[in-house]
């Protein structure tokens, strides 16, 4: 069977380049942090008296609705060198998406890919500017307050007078067949507005890679999402946000009724992380599983084939100091199921570091219950933007041919990113890094301590193909 392809929904032209810029650091605007505020209200299921039209519904959230249109050009040349090459060679790249202003302040919430672009046109091309246009025909120049690639999350900032702002609804109130409307500027034809119905929740359709760090709890619909509806919203019949459109599922490119869209009760939490502290807090359980199949239910003596099979607990983690072990079956975080392992994700995105749960799991058949704190992992969080590391052990020094008589202890360097600055340096899998800014590091928490965002930072790594050491400094 030919698997259908799942497509971002960016709309860019290959006629003329742009390239995105990276998240700004919205660190020390305001002394009183920003709220983005979710009605918490679900919606009237009576399905009492006749509808006939949503116009006036919808009348009051459209204005709030904008397209975000953006430019990038090939780096190194001149403003005379782009107009006189214009003509001739695809040096620029324009593309397309929606977004909403979601804040008075000119807060707009959209797509991550929508402001990003790809990893090697980011190579090859700077930013130049990003435009959202208002339905009023009003256009600002944007600027990325922070962007989010394992949610696919992204705020703006425009400086505007009198701006139009959507109401929010907290998505975790939607039931499959509420109806929904679809609204962005697809393949730029102009705002407009599509219908349908919630077809599924907590969709994981591996669209965001879980091996980067990419939590998935899609909301699918039918309403029809083509390319350019890219970070606009999802809204429910009583005209409020509840979803940001990101994705089809689609054999052509187009709409054939299978759109996804990340859920409000996600972004705006990111979203607040973001524009409050210029950063995502991530909070995490240090634990290794895998999901519970009915013959693992049935030999463990579970009464269900669901939550997640505990494989290995990061010693000194947050469910290694609560008690759990290798082989607990993980049910529940503060009385919410957890069905899979992309689920408890999601659940460790939503929750804060430090926050206190209770845990339910199953141990030898028995069911029990304990406390947990929730680990912090800003350092985590940032060193799988830029490598993924492991302490040295005896099975990665005979894997990789370390000898203990020359290196005693470091971290393993076991994948890269294709766009690491690591890679760039010629850093392959299989080096140890020894020292970080000449403190040494003996396991990926250390590493991630010792590291200083933003500045060049020294590294002594081990080459084992060239059995030497080597001192290199990285901006990272």
């Amino acid at each position: 069977m030919k698997k259908t392809p799942l497509l971002l929904l960016g709309c860019a032209t290959l006629v003329l380049l742009s390239a995105f810029p990276s998240p700004g650091d919205a660190k020390g605007k305001s002394k009183t942090d920003v709220e983005f505020p979710m009605e918490a209200k679900a919606l009237e299921h009576s399905n009492a008296g006749k509808i006939t039209s949503y116009a006036d519904t919808l009348a009051k959230i459209t204005p709030a609705v904008v397209s975000v249109r953006t430019s990038r050009v090939r780096k190194g040349l001149t403003r005379d060198e782009r107009l006189h090459r214009r003509r001739l060679y695809p040096d620029e790249m324009h593309g397309l998406g929606s977004g909403t202003i979601i804040h008075a302040e000119g807060y707009v919430l959209t797509n991550n890919h929508v402001v990003s672009g790809k990893e090697r046109e980011k190579a090859a091309f700077s930013t130049m500017e990003i435009i959202v246009e208002l339905a009023d025909g009003r256009e600002f120049n944007a600027k990325v307050v922070g962007s989010d690639p394992n949610t696919d999350v992204a705020i703006l900032k425009i400086e505007g007078k009198n701006l139009p702002v959507a109401r929010l609804a907290d998505s975790s109130t939607l039931r499959i067949g509420d109806v929904v409307f679809a609204i962005g500027n697809p393949l730029g034809v102009g705002m407009s507005v599509t219908s349908g119905i919630v077809s599924a929740l907590s969709r994981k359709v591996g669209i965001l890679s879980e091996q980067d760090g990419g939590v998935e709890n899609f909301i699918q619909t039918d309403a029809a999402i083509n390319p350019g509806n890219s970070g606009g919203p999802l809204v429910d019949a009583d005209g409020r946000v509840v979803g940001i459109n990101t994705a089809i599922s689609s054999p052509n490119g187009g709409n054939i009724g299978i759109g996804f869209a990340v859920p409000t009760s996600l972004a705006i939490d990111i979203v607040t992380s973001l524009v409050n502290r210029g950063s995502v807090s991530r909070s995490y359980f240090g634990i290794e599983g895998q999901d519970i199949t009915p013959p693992l239910a049935e030999a463990l003596n579970l009464p269900s084939p669901k939550g997640v099979l505990i494989n290995r607990v990061e010693e000194g983690g947050p469910a290694d100091k609560a008690g759990l072990k290798a082989e607990d079956t993980l049910v529940a975080v503060n009385d919410i199921p957890v069905e899979s392992f992309s689920s408890l994700r999601y659940l460790a995105a939503k929750l804060k570091p430090s926050e206190k749960v209770t845990i339910e799991f199953y141990r030898d058949g028995k069911k029990k219950k304990l406390p947990l704190v929730m680990g912090g992992n800003e350092w985590r969080h940032f060193l799988e933007s830029h490598l993924e590391v492991s302490e040295l052990t005896d099975d990665l020094r005979s894997t990789f041919n370390i000898p203990k008589k020359i290196v005693q202890k470091g971290v393993v360097i076991v994948r890269l990113p294709q766009d690491s600055p690591f890679a760039e340096k010629g850093i392959a899998p299989g080096m140890v890094i020894v020292t970080a800014n000449k403190t040494a590091v003996n396991t990926p928490e250390e590493l991630g301590k010792a590291l200083i965002p933003g500045q060049a930072n020294l590294f002594r790594i081990y080459i084992p193909s060239r059995k030497l050491f080597l001192i290199i400094s990285i901006t990272l």
